[in-house]
């Protein structure tokens, strides 16, 4: 089965010049050539692409030759109201172009406005086990019981939530891998629904509440959502110490991050390894490759 790869570009920042060359996919990520252009952030709602953004990401997937994918984050109702402009410019300039929805209210949108654009549910709709402590966890710590293999499912395996997707119209869902596994999904059980998988980097968790944007504002708190911001996440990531690391490396070579109001690991060359093996065996028939923490 052919398996695409798509490029995640988090912001027009990064977006490549005319002339340069699109970053190679890292190593132990299937695939040598793009056929799919990722444009934008699932994570936060002050970080929607500019209309002018969305031309230049448009422009360059048109001269490489890329299909297009918009993604768009949890959305508040001002949120909506932008998306709402930007997905009418989208569908304008192409019709075929994917939106990749994190919210149902977004979905709706989608749905509401008509237009052929193909609505795929993103990794943050998509439930899973995603605590980075439990690849450290030792039967000693679950009373003598080793990790339940329920602790490796999705939502994608209910039939139930299959069949809602199904009901929207929705033919593709993504997922993250995370470094203590996750249940087989395979191509059977699923009917015609697709999967696509985000990599190196997943999500652990995200929220409105972002302490980066307070930082050197007199005033400003942590424990408020800002009503607008400028992006100061941009300008720098942290990495990560857990405190159970010195004692279990039970994750492996995952490594840790934060970035603004959310947080992401990165899968090491054994994390990749086995997100491989599962998705070989799940029929996974996209791999969505971020070179940098994907907002």
């Amino acid at each position: 089965m052919p398996v695409e790869l798509a490029l995640h570009v988090p912001h027009a920042g990064r977006l490549p010049q005319a002339a340069s060359p699109l970053p190679a996919p890292g190593a132990g990520i299937p695939g040598e050539a793009y056929g799919r252009l990722y444009f934008g952030t699932e994570v936060c709602t002050h970080l929607l692409p500019s209309p002018a953004g969305l031309d230049r990401a448009l422009a360059l997937a048109d001269a490489r030759g890329l299909a297009f994918t918009l993604l768009t984050p949890y959305a508040t109702d001002r949120t909506v109201l932008r998306l709402r402009a930007l997905l009418r410019r989208l569908a304008r300039a192409r019709p075929d172009a994917e939106v990749v929805v994190n919210d149902w209210g977004v979905l709706r949108v989608v749905r509401e406005l008509g237009a052929p654009l193909v609505p795929v549910v993103g990794r943050l709709l998509v439930r899973t086990m995603r605590d980075p402590r439990i690849p450290a966890l030792e039967p000693a710590d679950l009373m003598g019981e080793p990790v339940p293999p329920s602790w490796r499912a999705s939502s994608v395996g209910a039939a139930s939530f299959r069949q809602l997707l199904s009901g929207l119209g929705i033919r593709r869902a993504e997922v993250d891998h995370p470094p203590h596994g996750l249940e087989v999904h395979p191509r059977s059980e699923r009917g015609d629904l697709r999967l696509a998988v985000h990599a190196p980097y997943g999500v652990i968790a995200s929220g409105r509440l972002c302490a980066v944007h307070a930082v050197g504002r007199p005033g400003a708190s942590p424990w408020a959502p800002p009503s607008e911001c400028s992006a100061p996440c941009r300008l720098a990531t942290l990495e990560l110490t857990p405190p159970w690391s010195a004692e279990r490396p039970g994750g492996g070579d995952t490594t840790f991050f934060q970035k603004g109001n959310t947080r992401f690991y990165r899968l090491g060359e054994g994390g990749l390894a086995a997100a491989r093996a599962w998705a070989e065996a799940s029929g996974v028939d996209r791999w969505v490759y971020a070179p940098w923490v994907p907002m």
